[in-house]
């Protein structure tokens, strides 16, 4: 597939009927709210952004090369996006996800239609600074959009997890298991204990009890848990990277000026982890997902649209 094909096109073919075809196979809403569904490799797409001079330019061109936010977000949808704002850090720090990624996805998702957009997050520090310091929670006022902390069990809701073989349910925050669409927003840096921190890993921001994970298996819970939870699109922030000191730094800023979309899980963790200087089958949760069948670990065998 080429660079010049028509993108919105082949969406518009693929059809919208309660699922989503494109790079990660069938997506389908569960009773519980997760997505769940089958890779299919042949269909794998990622798009790169790395031109133009905005931040927001190049979420928009990511997200336009992957055949538009309308395709995720339809008129009236409830929207959850999830970056990672775990730390008391400034965007030039390179902890949390940029908040020109967030203001970027907000202004697609809100002229797509969507009734509402908002931010969850459970934090590490504490977010009465986090939010601030992160430069998010001013994004969020400018857009009438709400960030949510969610440190409160009110927020929680237990789900079973069926194909894992570690982490078999989960408390996971009930409004993105009932959205419309769950755009996982991460940034791309290293981690002490689960190496990288991609879009894998930052899904255990939306988990209650993240303890769990660090005594029974971080890769393999890591894992279990995207086989119950799947997001709609992922948008990983790459615009700079920390490479040294994760997952909160301060440490060695690489800045890289990319913003990758797909809705492969595991191709576009792939790409992250080259860009953060390892291979992805050498990351156990990303060789641990594509065993599951959750997306293409192969770079080779992924249609990558750079723009």
């Amino acid at each position: 597939m080429s660079d010049k094909m028509d993108r919105r096109e082949l969406f518009k073919k693929a059809g919208q009927v309660g699922i989503a075809v494109m790079g990660m196979g069938l997506l389908s809403q569960t009773p519980l709210g997760g997505m769940v569904g089958t890779a299919d490799a042949a269909s794998s797409t990622i798009a790169v952004a790395q031109k133009g001079k905005s931040i927001v330019a190049k979420v928009f061109q990511a997200v336009d090369k992957i055949g538009g936010m309308g395709q995720f977000v339809k008129k009236g949808a409830k929207v959850v996006i999830k970056p990672n704002i775990a730390w008391s850090r400034t965007p030039e720090q390179a902890a949390n996800t940029h908040p020109d990624v967030v203001e970027g996805l907000i202004q697609l998702c809100q002229k797509a239609g969507a009734g509402s957009v908002t931010i969850y997050e459970y934090t590490c520090d504490s977010y009465a600074t986090t939010f601030g310091t992160s430069g998010i929670q001013a994004v969020a006022d400018k857009y009438g959009v709400k960030l949510v902390s969610c440190h409160e069990d009110k927020w929680y809701k237990s789900i079973s997890i069926p194909k894992a073989k570690t982490l078999k349910s989960a408390n996971v925050i009930k409004p993105l298991m009932e959205a419309d669409c769950y755009i996982n927003a991460p940034i791309a840096k290293v981690h002490s204990s689960g190496v990288v921190t991609l879009c894998l890993k930052n899904q255990m921001g939306i988990v209650q009890d993240r303890g769990y994970f660090h005594v029974n298996g971080l890769h393999q819970c890591i894992a279990d848990l995207a086989t119950a939870v799947r997001p709609h699109l992922c948008i990983l922030d790459a615009t700079r990277m920390l490479l040294t000191g994760g997952p909160k730094g301060p440490g060695k800023v690489k800045e890289e000026g990319k913003v990758i979309a797909g809705t492969d899980i595991v191709a576009v963790d792939a790409y992250g982890a080259g860009l953060l200087g390892y291979k992805p089958e050498n990351i156990e949760h990303i060789k641990t997902a594509a065993k599951f069948g959750l997306g293409q670990m192969d770079l080779s065998k992924v249609n990558i649209i750079t723009t």
